[in-house]
């Protein structure tokens, strides 16, 4: 009756099932009944959702027993073992997931739907650790010890062991909340560090696809992602150079003189430099809903404000490629729509 009303209570069957089988073998005097040393209430987690990819969902497996999970590599390995088997590889999706939950604690800009957002298990988690590991001071985590936060160098080095195609990880960073999870002061930055250590390359240098085209299936989110990526100064975003001729000129005309950040209006962010990531911005505000348009516009005129002279440059840039590339559906554009409308709106500046 109590296994039922735990998995009837809460979201993470994981979790609770996990708390169970700990609770019973650390206190079976209250529960008037003994362990069953037989028992394997956690082999086999519940999916995140209908929906979200298939079987056991690594991220909120790790989520519901809390920050004790990554206190060791050999820790972090033997649970992801036991929640998605030992003859199955992490996937992609699954890395990206749990790379986005432990670098990103949600906060009060999470969207309704996020259940990694959940509270982290804190106080009890070396109690659910342990009742999953093997016996034995040698290999389970120290019940007294403190675990208020992810480590993410131990999730580095698990991931890093995992063969994976870390180019393949970062496309799957396209989850519908993974955008306002890093939209948090410093969030992106610990992901972009994590992504980093784990794979041995920048997340940008490894994914350029997160600046140079629309996700596919959350456009909002990605939105969300850019948006959190020009407020982090920090973040390499401007404009790309010309890397066959290695000239060392950037490939917008003019471009030096707001390489400083020095614009009209003060300094700006280099990713307003960068015509790529305009460009996505535009074909993320174009056909995806009245929604996804009020926010591209919005990100757009808040770039016209923080400098208007850089972002007019990467218009002009869009239109002359443009114009140069053949074929109706080729090449950048600026041609008509949220384009058109902001360079009516930045022409009259410069008059």
């Amino acid at each position: 009756e109590l296994a039922s009303l735990l998995r009837s209570s809460t979201s993470g069957v994981a979790g609770a099932e996990a708390a169970l089988e700990a609770l019973v073998r650390s206190a079976p005097d209250l529960l008037d009944c003994a362990p069953n040393r037989g028992m394997n209430l956690v082999a086999q987690p519940a999916p995140f959702a209908p929906g979200d990819g298939a079987g056991t969902d690594v991220a909120a497996f790790v989520k519901e027993l809390g920050y004790a999970a990554t206190a060791r590599a050999d820790v972090l390995r033997a649970l992801l073992e036991e929640a998605k088997g030992k003859r199955r590889p992490l996937t992609s999706d699954e890395a990206a997931r749990l790379m986005l939950m432990v670098a990103t604690p949600a906060g009060g800009n999470s969207p309704d739907g996020d259940l990694l957002g959940c509270e982290v298990e804190s106080e009890m988690s070396p109690v659910l650790v342990n009742a999953l590991l093997p016996a034995g001071e040698a290999f389970q985590v120290p019940d007294e010890a403190t675990y208020d936060r992810w480590d993410l160098e131990v999730v580095a080095e698990v991931l890093l062991g995992e063969g994976l195609d870390f180019t393949e990880v970062a496309k799957e960073l396209d989850q519908p909340w993974a955008g306002y999870r890093v939209a948090e002061v410093g969030h992106l930055r610990s992901l972009a560090a994590l992504f980093a250590r784990a794979s041995g390359t920048p997340l940008l240098d490894a994914a350029p696809h997160l600046l140079s085209a629309p996700w596919p299936r959350h456009p909002k989110s990605h939105l969300a992602f850019l948006e959190a990526a020009l407020n982090d100064a920090t973040l390499a975003l401007g404009a790309p150079r010309e890397s066959a001729a290695n000239s060392g000129e950037s490939l917008l005309p003019g471009v030096a003189r707001f390489e400083d950040g020095s614009c009209s209006n003060g300094p700006a962010h280099g990713g307003w430099l960068n015509p790529n990531l305009v460009k996505v911005v535009l074909d993320l505000g174009e056909g995806q809903g009245a929604e996804c348009g009020a926010q591209a516009r919005a990100l757009l005129d808040r770039g016209a404000h923080e400098c208007p002279e850089a972002l007019m440059l990467c218009l002009v840039a869009l239109e002359q490629d443009a114009r140069q590339t053949k074929g109706p559906t080729k090449g950048p554009t600026t041609a008509q729509g949220l384009g058109q409308a902001l360079e009516r709106d930045l022409v009259p500046l410069f008059f």
